[in-house]
């Protein structure tokens, strides 16, 4: 008979990795890891990056277009509005 997962399912297969070996936990947690993924941001984005600039309430926020053109929405909340930003790279 052929392993399964779980009773009566599909054999599992030799080659799916279990997600805790792709993918190892964070190391960081609360403000350290925030921090990191601030800085890890900041390598990755120039200072001369285009953005898509929403002012709203007093508030502030700016998209960069390289993110929008690979994710092409943002749901966000800004100035205590819930809003949506779309972005279509074509």
């Amino acid at each position: 008979m052929f392993e399964t997962t779980i009773a009566g399912s599909l054999p599992k297969p030799f080659w799916l990795a279990e997600p805790g070996k792709l993918w190892p936990a964070w190391r960081a947690s609360g403000a350290e890891l925030e921090h990191a993924k601030l800085d890890a941001t900041l390598l990755w984005l120039k200072e001369q990056e285009p953005v898509v600039a929403l002012v709203q309430g007093g508030e502030a926020r700016a998209y960069p277009i390289q993110i929008l053109i690979w994710h092409e929405i943002v749901n966000d909340a800004l100035g205590g509005m819930p809003v949506a930003i779309t972005f279509c790279p074509l």
